[in-house]
Protein backbone atom coordinates (compact mmCIF):
# COMPACT_ATOMS: atom_id res chain seq x y z
CA UNK A 1 0.00 0.00 0.00
CA UNK A 2 2.81 2.40 0.95
CA UNK A 3 4.73 1.70 -2.25
CA UNK A 4 1.68 2.57 -4.38
CA UNK A 5 1.32 5.92 -2.60
CA UNK A 6 5.05 6.59 -2.98
CA UNK A 7 4.59 5.92 -6.67
CA UNK A 8 1.74 8.45 -6.90
CA UNK A 9 3.70 10.97 -4.81
CA UNK A 10 6.71 10.88 -7.13
CA UNK A 11 4.60 10.87 -10.30
CA UNK A 12 3.03 14.13 -9.14
CA UNK A 13 6.47 15.57 -8.45
CA UNK A 14 7.77 14.43 -11.84
CA UNK A 15 4.82 16.08 -13.58
CA UNK A 16 5.42 19.36 -11.76
CA UNK A 17 9.17 19.43 -12.32
CA UNK A 18 9.39 18.09 -15.87
CA UNK A 19 6.14 19.26 -17.44
CA UNK A 20 5.32 22.42 -15.49
CA UNK A 21 8.81 23.81 -14.83
CA UNK A 22 8.63 23.67 -11.05
CA UNK A 23 12.13 24.02 -9.62
CA UNK A 24 13.45 21.74 -6.90
CA UNK A 25 14.58 23.93 -3.98
CA UNK A 26 15.25 21.37 -1.27
CA UNK A 27 14.88 17.67 -0.63
CA UNK A 28 15.39 15.86 2.66
CA UNK A 29 17.93 13.08 3.06
CA UNK A 30 15.26 10.37 3.15
CA UNK A 31 13.36 11.98 0.21
CA UNK A 32 10.22 12.37 2.33
CA UNK A 33 10.09 16.17 2.13
CA UNK A 34 10.41 18.19 -1.07
CA UNK A 35 10.26 21.95 -1.63
CA UNK A 36 9.35 23.24 -5.08
CA UNK A 37 9.27 26.72 -6.57
CA UNK A 38 6.44 27.18 -9.09
CA UNK A 39 7.25 28.65 -12.49
CA UNK A 40 4.02 30.62 -12.51
CA UNK A 41 1.59 30.66 -9.60
CA UNK A 42 -0.28 33.75 -8.49
CA UNK A 43 -1.12 32.28 -5.09
CA UNK A 44 2.02 30.56 -3.78
CA UNK A 45 5.76 31.23 -4.01
CA UNK A 46 6.75 27.81 -2.65
CA UNK A 47 5.14 24.36 -2.42
CA UNK A 48 6.15 21.89 0.27
CA UNK A 49 5.36 18.20 -0.24
CA UNK A 50 5.61 15.79 2.72
CA UNK A 51 5.26 12.03 2.30
CA UNK A 52 4.48 10.68 5.78
CA UNK A 53 1.93 8.37 7.28
CA UNK A 54 0.30 10.61 9.87
CA UNK A 55 -1.36 9.02 12.91
CA UNK A 56 -2.48 12.01 14.98
CA UNK A 57 -3.83 15.44 14.08
CA UNK A 58 -1.73 17.12 16.76
CA UNK A 59 1.43 16.32 14.75
CA UNK A 60 -0.03 18.30 11.82
CA UNK A 61 -0.50 21.41 13.99
CA UNK A 62 3.02 21.20 15.36
CA UNK A 63 4.54 20.64 11.92
CA UNK A 64 2.61 23.55 10.37
CA UNK A 65 3.77 25.89 13.11
CA UNK A 66 7.37 24.71 12.77
CA UNK A 67 7.20 25.05 8.97
CA UNK A 68 5.82 28.59 9.20
CA UNK A 69 8.65 29.55 11.55
CA UNK A 70 11.30 28.19 9.14
CA UNK A 71 9.84 29.95 6.10
CA UNK A 72 9.40 33.23 8.00
CA UNK A 73 13.13 33.13 8.73
CA UNK A 74 13.83 32.46 5.04
CA UNK A 75 11.53 35.33 4.06
CA UNK A 76 13.43 37.77 6.26
CA UNK A 77 16.80 36.60 4.99
CA UNK A 78 15.73 36.90 1.37
CA UNK A 79 14.07 40.31 2.04
CA UNK A 80 10.74 39.27 0.59
CA UNK A 81 7.71 41.40 1.37
CA UNK A 82 5.60 38.33 2.11
CA UNK A 83 5.65 34.58 1.50
CA UNK A 84 2.77 32.23 0.75
CA UNK A 85 3.41 28.52 1.14
CA UNK A 86 1.30 25.60 -0.06
CA UNK A 87 1.89 22.73 2.35
CA UNK A 88 0.79 19.27 1.10
CA UNK A 89 0.79 16.12 3.21
CA UNK A 90 0.53 12.77 1.40
CA UNK A 91 -0.43 10.01 3.80
CA UNK A 92 -1.74 6.46 3.46
CA UNK A 93 -4.54 7.07 5.93
CA UNK A 94 -5.79 10.29 7.51
CA UNK A 95 -5.14 10.80 11.27
CA UNK A 96 -7.37 8.71 13.54
CA UNK A 97 -8.59 11.75 15.51
CA UNK A 98 -10.20 14.99 14.39
CA UNK A 99 -7.84 16.84 12.07
CA UNK A 100 -9.88 18.75 9.49
CA UNK A 101 -10.21 21.86 11.68
CA UNK A 102 -6.42 22.06 11.94
CA UNK A 103 -6.03 22.83 8.22
CA UNK A 104 -9.33 24.58 7.54
CA UNK A 105 -7.75 28.05 7.71
CA UNK A 106 -4.25 29.09 6.61
CA UNK A 107 -1.72 29.49 9.41
CA UNK A 108 0.12 32.84 9.58
CA UNK A 109 3.42 33.60 11.25
CA UNK A 110 4.76 37.11 10.69
CA UNK A 111 4.34 37.78 6.98
CA UNK A 112 4.45 34.09 6.06
CA UNK A 113 1.17 32.27 5.41
CA UNK A 114 0.94 28.48 5.18
CA UNK A 115 -2.05 26.88 3.49
CA UNK A 116 -2.29 23.12 4.04
CA UNK A 117 -3.82 20.24 2.09
CA UNK A 118 -3.93 16.58 3.12
CA UNK A 119 -4.12 13.81 0.53
CA UNK A 120 -4.79 10.27 1.67
CA UNK A 121 -4.70 7.25 -0.61
CA UNK A 122 -8.43 6.64 -0.61
CA UNK A 123 -9.36 10.18 -1.65
CA UNK A 124 -6.31 11.35 -3.65
CA UNK A 125 -7.97 10.83 -7.04
CA UNK A 126 -11.09 12.79 -6.18
CA UNK A 127 -8.96 15.62 -4.79
CA UNK A 128 -6.90 15.92 -7.98
CA UNK A 129 -9.03 18.88 -9.15
CA UNK A 130 -8.41 20.83 -5.92
CA UNK A 131 -4.72 20.02 -6.18
CA UNK A 132 -4.59 21.26 -9.78
CA UNK A 133 -6.26 24.52 -8.82
CA UNK A 134 -3.85 25.09 -5.94
CA UNK A 135 -0.79 24.24 -8.05
CA UNK A 136 -1.98 26.02 -11.21
CA UNK A 137 -0.93 22.88 -13.07
CA UNK A 138 -2.79 20.20 -14.96
CA UNK A 139 -2.37 16.68 -13.59
CA UNK A 140 -4.92 15.05 -15.88
CA UNK A 141 -2.21 13.29 -17.89
CA UNK A 142 -1.17 11.30 -14.87
CA UNK A 143 -2.18 7.66 -15.17
CA UNK A 144 -1.41 6.06 -11.84
CA UNK A 145 -2.40 2.62 -13.12
CA UNK A 146 -0.29 2.71 -16.29
CA UNK A 147 2.86 1.52 -14.56
CA UNK A 148 3.45 -1.08 -11.93
CA UNK A 149 3.87 0.59 -8.56
CA UNK A 150 6.84 -1.14 -7.04
CA UNK A 151 10.12 -0.02 -5.53
CA UNK A 152 11.95 -0.12 -8.87
CA UNK A 153 9.35 2.08 -10.59
CA UNK A 154 9.53 4.63 -7.77
CA UNK A 155 13.33 4.76 -8.02
CA UNK A 156 13.11 5.09 -11.80
CA UNK A 157 10.83 8.13 -11.49
CA UNK A 158 13.21 9.69 -8.96
CA UNK A 159 16.10 9.13 -11.34
CA UNK A 160 14.13 10.79 -14.17
CA UNK A 161 13.53 13.84 -11.98
CA UNK A 162 17.14 14.12 -10.83
CA UNK A 163 18.48 13.62 -14.36
CA UNK A 164 16.16 16.32 -15.67
CA UNK A 165 17.30 18.70 -12.91
CA UNK A 166 20.96 18.07 -13.76
CA UNK A 167 20.30 18.78 -17.43
CA UNK A 168 18.56 22.06 -16.50
CA UNK A 169 21.44 23.03 -14.25
CA UNK A 170 23.92 22.40 -17.07
CA UNK A 171 21.74 24.46 -19.40
CA UNK A 172 21.60 27.32 -16.90
CA UNK A 173 25.36 27.24 -16.41
CA UNK A 174 25.79 27.37 -20.17
CA UNK A 175 24.13 30.82 -20.17
CA UNK A 176 27.19 32.11 -18.32
CA UNK A 177 29.81 30.17 -20.31
CA UNK A 178 29.79 31.50 -23.87
CA UNK A 179 33.36 32.69 -24.13
CA UNK A 180 36.62 33.48 -22.41
CA UNK A 181 37.50 37.03 -21.37
CA UNK A 182 39.68 38.77 -23.95
CA UNK A 183 38.43 42.30 -24.57
CA UNK A 184 38.04 42.85 -20.84
CA UNK A 185 41.82 42.60 -20.58
CA UNK A 186 42.28 44.70 -23.74
CA UNK A 187 40.25 47.60 -22.34
CA UNK A 188 41.87 47.29 -18.93
CA UNK A 189 45.32 47.51 -20.49
CA UNK A 190 44.32 50.35 -22.80
CA UNK A 191 42.87 52.56 -20.06
CA UNK A 192 45.91 52.00 -17.82
CA UNK A 193 48.29 52.90 -20.68
CA UNK A 194 46.23 56.00 -21.51
CA UNK A 195 46.31 57.08 -17.87
CA UNK A 196 50.11 57.10 -17.83
CA UNK A 197 50.17 58.95 -21.16
CA UNK A 198 47.90 61.61 -19.67
CA UNK A 199 50.17 61.90 -16.66
CA UNK A 200 53.23 62.16 -18.92
CA UNK A 201 51.77 64.91 -21.12
CA UNK A 202 50.44 67.21 -18.42
CA UNK A 203 48.38 65.26 -15.91
CA UNK A 204 45.14 63.30 -15.94
CA UNK A 205 43.37 66.08 -14.01
CA UNK A 206 44.54 68.84 -16.36
CA UNK A 207 41.62 70.06 -18.50
CA UNK A 208 43.79 71.01 -21.49
CA UNK A 209 45.46 67.59 -21.49
CA UNK A 210 42.11 65.81 -21.25
CA UNK A 211 40.69 67.84 -24.13
CA UNK A 212 43.81 67.18 -26.20
CA UNK A 213 43.50 63.41 -25.69
CA UNK A 214 39.77 63.25 -26.48
CA UNK A 215 37.65 63.88 -23.38
CA UNK A 216 34.00 64.67 -23.86
CA UNK A 217 34.06 68.41 -24.53
CA UNK A 218 30.81 69.84 -25.84
CA UNK A 219 32.25 72.78 -27.86
CA UNK A 220 34.51 70.37 -29.75
CA UNK A 221 31.60 67.97 -30.37
CA UNK A 222 29.47 70.82 -31.67
CA UNK A 223 32.43 71.64 -33.90
CA UNK A 224 32.18 68.18 -35.50
CA UNK A 225 34.58 66.05 -33.44
CA UNK A 226 32.20 63.08 -33.24
CA UNK A 227 34.95 60.70 -32.16
CA UNK A 228 34.75 62.28 -28.70
CA UNK A 229 31.68 60.11 -28.11
CA UNK A 230 34.06 57.11 -27.99
CA UNK A 231 37.50 58.33 -26.89
CA UNK A 232 36.46 59.23 -23.29
CA UNK A 233 36.01 55.50 -22.58
CA UNK A 234 39.80 55.12 -22.28
CA UNK A 235 40.49 58.29 -20.25
CA UNK A 236 40.29 58.72 -16.48
CA UNK A 237 40.53 61.77 -14.28
CA UNK A 238 42.88 60.93 -11.42
CA UNK A 239 44.26 57.70 -10.02
CA UNK A 240 41.23 56.89 -7.82
CA UNK A 241 38.92 57.20 -10.84
CA UNK A 242 41.12 54.76 -12.76
CA UNK A 243 41.30 52.24 -9.89
CA UNK A 244 37.53 52.23 -9.25
CA UNK A 245 36.63 51.76 -12.91
CA UNK A 246 39.37 49.18 -13.47
CA UNK A 247 38.10 47.03 -10.60
CA UNK A 248 34.52 47.34 -11.84
CA UNK A 249 35.54 46.49 -15.40
CA UNK A 250 37.52 43.46 -14.25
CA UNK A 251 34.74 41.88 -12.20
CA UNK A 252 31.70 42.89 -14.26
CA UNK A 253 33.47 42.64 -17.60
CA UNK A 254 34.57 39.06 -16.96
CA UNK A 255 30.99 38.02 -16.19
CA UNK A 256 29.46 39.78 -19.20
CA UNK A 257 32.10 38.56 -21.64
CA UNK A 258 31.65 34.97 -20.46
CA UNK A 259 27.88 35.32 -20.78
CA UNK A 260 27.70 37.05 -24.17
CA UNK A 261 30.96 36.04 -25.82
CA UNK A 262 33.81 38.35 -26.80
CA UNK A 263 32.36 39.93 -29.97
CA UNK A 264 29.01 40.70 -28.35
CA UNK A 265 30.84 42.04 -25.30
CA UNK A 266 32.92 44.37 -27.51
CA UNK A 267 29.83 45.74 -29.24
CA UNK A 268 27.91 46.16 -25.97
CA UNK A 269 30.84 47.94 -24.30
CA UNK A 270 31.44 50.33 -27.19
CA UNK A 271 27.76 51.09 -27.75
CA UNK A 272 27.20 51.71 -24.02
CA UNK A 273 30.28 53.95 -23.92
CA UNK A 274 28.92 55.85 -26.92
CA UNK A 275 25.42 56.31 -25.47
CA UNK A 276 26.92 57.29 -22.11
CA UNK A 277 28.98 60.02 -23.78
CA UNK A 278 25.99 61.03 -25.92
CA UNK A 279 23.76 61.36 -22.85
CA UNK A 280 26.46 63.35 -21.06
CA UNK A 281 26.73 65.61 -24.11
CA UNK A 282 22.97 66.10 -24.16
CA UNK A 283 22.49 66.82 -20.45
CA UNK A 284 25.82 67.97 -19.03
CA UNK A 285 27.88 70.91 -20.32
CA UNK A 286 30.95 69.94 -18.30
CA UNK A 287 34.16 68.26 -19.41
CA UNK A 288 34.03 64.52 -18.65
CA UNK A 289 35.90 61.27 -19.25
CA UNK A 290 35.94 57.71 -17.98
CA UNK A 291 34.71 54.19 -18.64
CA UNK A 292 31.79 54.56 -16.22
CA UNK A 293 29.15 54.80 -18.94
CA UNK A 294 30.46 51.66 -20.66
CA UNK A 295 30.66 49.81 -17.32
CA UNK A 296 27.10 50.81 -16.48
CA UNK A 297 26.26 49.39 -19.91
CA UNK A 298 27.63 46.05 -18.75
CA UNK A 299 25.22 46.25 -15.81
CA UNK A 300 22.47 46.93 -18.36
CA UNK A 301 23.47 43.83 -20.31
CA UNK A 302 23.19 41.76 -17.14
CA UNK A 303 19.79 43.30 -16.38
CA UNK A 304 18.61 42.14 -19.81
CA UNK A 305 18.82 38.57 -18.53
CA UNK A 306 15.94 39.57 -16.25
CA UNK A 307 13.80 40.15 -19.35
CA UNK A 308 14.78 36.91 -21.05
CA UNK A 309 14.62 34.68 -18.00
CA UNK A 310 13.39 36.43 -14.82
CA UNK A 311 13.51 33.25 -12.72
CA UNK A 312 17.13 32.53 -13.63
CA UNK A 313 18.07 36.19 -13.19
CA UNK A 314 16.66 36.56 -9.68
CA UNK A 315 17.93 33.14 -8.66
CA UNK A 316 21.52 33.91 -9.70
CA UNK A 317 22.93 37.39 -10.31
CA UNK A 318 19.75 39.48 -10.15
CA UNK A 319 19.56 40.62 -6.50
CA UNK A 320 23.26 41.54 -6.34
CA UNK A 321 23.18 43.39 -9.67
CA UNK A 322 20.12 45.44 -8.70
CA UNK A 323 21.67 46.42 -5.37
CA UNK A 324 24.99 47.44 -6.98
CA UNK A 325 23.25 49.50 -9.68
CA UNK A 326 21.04 51.28 -7.14
CA UNK A 327 23.99 52.02 -4.84
CA UNK A 328 26.04 53.45 -7.71
CA UNK A 329 23.18 55.63 -8.94
CA UNK A 330 22.52 56.90 -5.41
CA UNK A 331 26.22 57.69 -4.93
CA UNK A 332 26.14 59.51 -8.24
CA UNK A 333 23.40 61.81 -6.99
CA UNK A 334 25.01 62.27 -3.58
CA UNK A 335 28.59 63.00 -4.70
CA UNK A 336 29.20 66.27 -6.60
CA UNK A 337 30.76 66.35 -10.09
CA UNK A 338 29.61 62.83 -10.96
CA UNK A 339 28.30 62.48 -14.51
CA UNK A 340 24.96 60.81 -13.78
CA UNK A 341 23.71 61.46 -17.30
CA UNK A 342 26.61 59.43 -18.66
CA UNK A 343 25.96 56.60 -16.19
CA UNK A 344 22.25 56.36 -17.00
CA UNK A 345 22.87 56.73 -20.73
CA UNK A 346 25.38 53.89 -20.59
CA UNK A 347 23.06 51.71 -18.51
CA UNK A 348 20.24 52.09 -21.04
CA UNK A 349 22.62 51.71 -23.97
CA UNK A 350 24.04 48.45 -22.63
CA UNK A 351 20.55 47.11 -22.02
CA UNK A 352 19.49 48.01 -25.58
CA UNK A 353 22.67 46.56 -27.09
CA UNK A 354 21.98 43.29 -25.28
CA UNK A 355 18.39 43.53 -26.56
CA UNK A 356 19.75 43.56 -30.11
CA UNK A 357 22.66 41.11 -29.77
CA UNK A 358 21.08 38.76 -27.18
CA UNK A 359 22.64 35.90 -25.27
CA UNK A 360 23.79 32.98 -27.47
CA UNK A 361 21.19 30.21 -27.76
CA UNK A 362 18.48 32.56 -26.48
CA UNK A 363 18.16 34.64 -29.64
CA UNK A 364 14.72 35.70 -30.86
CA UNK A 365 14.25 37.66 -34.09
CA UNK A 366 11.27 39.72 -32.88
CA UNK A 367 13.07 40.72 -29.67
CA UNK A 368 16.13 41.69 -31.69
CA UNK A 369 14.04 43.81 -34.06
CA UNK A 370 12.34 45.60 -31.16
CA UNK A 371 15.74 46.24 -29.55
CA UNK A 372 17.12 47.67 -32.78
CA UNK A 373 14.18 50.04 -33.18
CA UNK A 374 14.45 51.19 -29.56
CA UNK A 375 18.21 51.71 -29.94
CA UNK A 376 17.75 53.89 -33.01
CA UNK A 377 15.08 55.95 -31.27
CA UNK A 378 17.27 56.33 -28.18
CA UNK A 379 20.37 57.44 -30.10
CA UNK A 380 18.55 59.87 -32.40
CA UNK A 381 16.52 61.19 -29.48
CA UNK A 382 19.63 61.96 -27.43
CA UNK A 383 21.39 63.44 -30.46
CA UNK A 384 18.47 65.69 -31.34
CA UNK A 385 18.11 66.83 -27.75
CA UNK A 386 21.83 67.56 -27.44
CA UNK A 387 22.14 69.48 -30.72
CA UNK A 388 18.77 71.21 -30.92
CA UNK A 389 16.94 71.31 -27.56
CA UNK A 390 19.67 71.56 -24.90
CA UNK A 391 21.11 74.88 -26.20
CA UNK A 392 17.65 76.40 -25.84
CA UNK A 393 17.32 75.27 -22.23
CA UNK A 394 20.82 75.57 -20.78
CA UNK A 395 23.07 78.59 -21.11
CA UNK A 396 26.27 76.52 -20.87
CA UNK A 397 25.05 74.34 -23.72
CA UNK A 398 24.13 77.45 -25.72
CA UNK A 399 27.62 78.87 -25.19
CA UNK A 400 29.25 75.67 -26.38
CA UNK A 401 26.99 75.50 -29.43
CA UNK A 402 27.54 79.15 -30.30
CA UNK A 403 31.33 78.89 -29.93
CA UNK A 404 31.39 76.01 -32.40
CA UNK A 405 29.24 77.95 -34.86
CA UNK A 406 31.44 81.05 -34.52
CA UNK A 407 34.58 79.01 -35.15
CA UNK A 408 32.93 77.74 -38.34
CA UNK A 409 32.00 81.36 -39.21
CA UNK A 410 28.27 80.52 -39.08
CA UNK A 411 27.48 83.85 -37.41
CA UNK A 412 23.81 83.99 -38.31
CA UNK A 413 23.09 80.62 -36.70
CA UNK A 414 25.22 81.59 -33.69
CA UNK A 415 23.21 84.79 -33.32
CA UNK A 416 19.95 82.83 -33.36
CA UNK A 417 21.20 80.39 -30.67
CA UNK A 418 22.47 83.22 -28.45
CA UNK A 419 19.34 85.37 -28.90
CA UNK A 420 17.25 82.54 -27.45
CA UNK A 421 19.80 81.74 -24.75
CA UNK A 422 19.96 85.29 -23.36
CA UNK A 423 16.32 84.92 -22.30
CA UNK A 424 17.09 81.90 -20.11
CA UNK A 425 16.94 82.25 -16.34
CA UNK A 426 20.53 81.02 -16.00
CA UNK A 427 21.84 83.18 -18.87
CA UNK A 428 25.40 84.35 -18.26
CA UNK A 429 26.97 87.61 -19.32
CA UNK A 430 29.21 85.70 -21.72
CA UNK A 431 26.13 84.91 -23.82
CA UNK A 432 25.38 88.60 -24.33
CA UNK A 433 29.04 89.25 -25.10
CA UNK A 434 29.14 86.54 -27.77
CA UNK A 435 25.85 87.83 -29.15
CA UNK A 436 27.43 91.28 -29.42
CA UNK A 437 30.39 89.75 -31.23
CA UNK A 438 28.19 87.86 -33.73
CA UNK A 439 26.17 91.03 -34.39
CA UNK A 440 29.42 92.85 -35.02
CA UNK A 441 30.51 90.18 -37.51
CA UNK A 442 27.10 90.44 -39.18
CA UNK A 443 27.62 94.22 -39.53
CA UNK A 444 24.80 94.98 -37.12
CA UNK A 445 26.95 97.57 -35.38
CA UNK A 446 24.23 99.35 -33.45
CA UNK A 447 22.96 96.09 -31.98
CA UNK A 448 26.52 95.06 -31.13
CA UNK A 449 27.20 98.30 -29.23
CA UNK A 450 23.90 97.95 -27.37
CA UNK A 451 24.73 94.40 -26.28
CA UNK A 452 28.27 95.37 -25.26
CA UNK A 453 26.99 98.19 -23.08
CA UNK A 454 24.51 95.71 -21.60
CA UNK A 455 27.42 93.41 -20.76
CA UNK A 456 29.26 96.24 -18.98
CA UNK A 457 26.16 97.19 -17.04
CA UNK A 458 25.95 93.66 -15.72
CA UNK A 459 29.70 93.24 -15.20
CA UNK A 460 31.90 96.39 -15.33
CA UNK A 461 35.03 94.20 -15.10
CA UNK A 462 34.35 92.39 -18.38
CA UNK A 463 37.41 93.86 -20.18
CA UNK A 464 36.78 91.96 -23.44
CA UNK A 465 33.65 94.08 -24.00
CA UNK A 466 35.74 97.30 -23.78
CA UNK A 467 38.16 95.86 -26.33
CA UNK A 468 35.44 95.06 -28.88
CA UNK A 469 33.85 98.47 -28.28
CA UNK A 470 37.21 100.05 -28.99
CA UNK A 471 37.46 98.12 -32.27
CA UNK A 472 33.99 99.23 -33.33
CA UNK A 473 34.63 102.88 -32.47
CA UNK A 474 37.95 102.77 -34.30
CA UNK A 475 36.24 101.47 -37.43
CA UNK A 476 33.73 104.33 -37.10
CA UNK A 477 36.70 106.76 -36.81
CA UNK A 478 35.57 107.78 -33.34
CA UNK A 479 39.09 107.79 -31.93
CA UNK A 480 38.17 109.42 -28.63
CA UNK A 481 35.65 106.76 -27.69
CA UNK A 482 37.95 104.05 -29.02
CA UNK A 483 40.79 105.29 -26.78
CA UNK A 484 38.51 105.56 -23.77
CA UNK A 485 37.34 101.95 -24.28
CA UNK A 486 40.84 100.50 -24.76
CA UNK A 487 42.16 102.42 -21.74
CA UNK A 488 39.47 100.80 -19.58
CA UNK A 489 40.31 97.38 -21.02
CA UNK A 490 44.02 97.88 -20.23
CA UNK A 491 43.23 99.10 -16.75
CA UNK A 492 41.42 95.81 -16.08
CA UNK A 493 44.01 93.63 -17.88
CA UNK A 494 47.21 95.60 -18.49
CA UNK A 495 49.22 92.59 -19.66
CA UNK A 496 47.04 91.71 -22.62
CA UNK A 497 49.22 91.99 -25.75
CA UNK A 498 46.40 92.61 -28.22
CA UNK A 499 45.05 95.41 -26.00
CA UNK A 500 48.50 97.05 -25.95
CA UNK A 501 48.82 96.71 -29.73
CA UNK A 502 45.43 98.38 -30.32
CA UNK A 503 46.38 101.13 -27.87
CA UNK A 504 49.57 101.88 -29.86
CA UNK A 505 47.64 101.94 -33.13
CA UNK A 506 45.13 104.41 -31.71
CA UNK A 507 47.87 106.61 -30.23
CA UNK A 508 49.50 106.82 -33.67
CA UNK A 509 46.35 108.11 -35.34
Amino acid sequence: MGTQLDFIFWKILRSLVVEHNYRLINISGDHSEVWLEPFRNKYFQLVRFVRKDIDWGNWISQDIEHTAHIFETIRKQSMRRDLNILNIYVTTFPPVDDWEFRIKEPFAHGKTVVKTMLLDQEHIMEKTGDLEDALSASLKKLDYAAEESNFESVERIKEEIFSYIKRQERLERSFFENGRPFFTYVFLTAQIVMFFLLEWYGGSTNSDTLIKFGAKYNPAIYDGEWWRFFSPILLHIGFLHLIMNSLALYYIGMTVEKMYGSIRFLLIYLFAGFTGSLASFAFSPFLSAGASGAIFGLFGALLFLGVLNPKLFFRTIGPNILIVVLINLMLGWAIPNVDNAGHIGGLIGGFLAAFVLQIPRMSKFFTRAVGLILSIIFVFGLGYYGYEIAPKRNSEMALARAQALIENKEFQKASEVLSEAKELDDAKVEIIYLLAYTEYRLNNVASSIEYLNNVLEKDPTFHQAYYVLSLIYAEQNDVVKAQEAIDKALKLDPGKAEYQQLKQQLDNL
